[in-house]
């Protein structure tokens, strides 16, 4: 083999070898600041938080309504995660799908049955450090007159003083629950069992 083709495949091979050991490997996932949270109980901010739920339809795509009405507090101590807490309690006759027929029959006796059960409560039993920025939550939620005990996770998204002149955190938990299991069988098969709720709260500390 003549000499010039492997010092050519060299002169390739060594910049980019250098290049490589110069930047290292690509980190896909950044590693997560600390959010400089300050310890306290906040009270949720009803017009700046949401409750979104998610729930396969005809097995095929995934539907979004949400929750217009909310009210509760938590207490945040990222140090002391232990002492952490979330009282919610949600209004389900605020069901809004963005059609009024169907909003309709989400209320009634064969979904939420409002007239019934007028309120969506959660009351955290535990919660313990779950990464950076990041915390488990277990505790009661009553839905539909029934309550079992389930689990979360939650990320504080942010801290810090505001224009309002005061001092906000934000929080936003991911749970999944089986409708089923708190009595809501109605339509089962074209509409999934699994109904998933993305809780996002803005919280003014007190």
């Amino acid at each position: 083999m003549p000499i010039a083709r492997p010092l050519r495949i060299l002169a390739v091979l060594v910049p980019t070898l250098a290049i490589a050991l110069a930047f290292g490997p690509v980190d896909d996932e950044p590693t997560a600041v600390a959010v400089q949270a300050s310890p306290g109980t906040y009270a949720i901010d009803t017009s700046h938080s949401t409750v979104h739920f998610r729930i396969k339809h005809l097995g095929i795509a995934n539907f979004y309504g949400r929750f217009n009405s909310l009210r509760g507090q938590y207490v945040l101590d990222l140090d002391a995660p232990e002492q952490c807490s979330v009282s919610l309690t949600i209004d389900p006759a605020s069901a809004d799908t963005n059609s009024p027929d169907r909003d309709t029959h989400i209320r009634s006796a064969e979904f939420l049955d409002v007239e019934q059960h007028d309120e969506i409560r959660f009351e955290s039993t535990r919660v313990w450090a779950a990464g950076t920025n990041r915390l488990g939550l277990q505790g009661d939620l009553t839905l539909h007159g029934e309550t079992r005990t389930v689990s979360a996770e939650a990320e504080v998204t942010g801290a810090g003083d505001t224009f309002f002149r005061d001092y906000r955190t934000g929080v936003e938990a991911q749970l999944t629950i089986k409708r089923s299991e708190f009595g809501m069988t109605h339509l089962m098969g074209p509409l999934g069992d699994e109904i998933t709720l993305i809780v996002s709260l803005e919280g003014i500390q007190q």
